[in-house]
């Protein structure tokens, strides 16, 4: 698609996020496509760096709704599933997953209320580092290369490595929300270029 859309406008790719396995037999075929686009943005860093794109993370790190992460916190922990990967215990009724059909606003208010983030998808992990939550990765290697680059992310192979983790203490990256959002400020006054 990239090479035909990029024969009549400029084509910007911003954040995208690449799943594959690793070394899978289309990677030169998305790599080349790519190539063809004005300007490319890729949140994952080492396939952006290994081909010469630039990494930008999730640009959903710029909705107003990551402005101001601070309220009560009224749950413990919040379950935040894949939609077709469902992992938190029948019981526990603080859980969400990313095919809700529901502004993201409303999303982001479990995630401000809770003090953890259990989570088997990259958007929970990412958001709930956005919102300056404690966030555990469940078997993150069922996520393909998504969260590679969250390396920093304790993980959670089962729920005894949760409460281990609880009780450990698992820290909030204070830093990590100010990155992103300047790294997406910074790619935006690329793509303004050809607006």
């Amino acid at each position: 698609h990239f090479a035909r859309w990029s024969e009549t406008r400029p084509v910007i790719v911003w954040g995208a996020g690449l799943n594959y396995p690793k070394d899978a037999i289309y990677e030169d075929e998305l790599v080349k496509s790519l190539k063809q686009c004005a300007v490319v943005g890729v949140r994952n860093p080492q396939f952006a760096f290994a081909h010469g794109f630039e990494y930008v993370p999730c640009a959903s790190c710029l909705h107003p709704s990551f402005e101001n992460p601070v309220a009560p916190l009224t749950h413990k922990v919040l379950f935040y599933e894949h939609a077709d990967r469902k992992f938190a215990p029948p019981k526990h009724t603080w859980k969400a997953n990313n095919m809700q059909k529901c502004e993201l606003s409303a999303v982001l208010w479990l995630f401000r209320e809770s003090e953890y983030v259990v989570t088997n998808s990259f958007h929970g992990a990412y958001w709930g580092l956005q919102m300056k939550r404690r966030v555990i990765l469940w078997k993150p290697e069922e996520l393909g290369n998504r969260c590679d680059h969250l390396d920093f992310v304790p993980r959670a192979n089962s729920y005894d490595d949760i409460f281990k983790h609880i009780s450990n203490g698992v820290p909030i990256y204070q830093y990590y929300p100010v990155i992103c959002k300047l790294d997406n400020k910074k790619f935006r006054r690329r793509v303004e270029r050809y607006l």
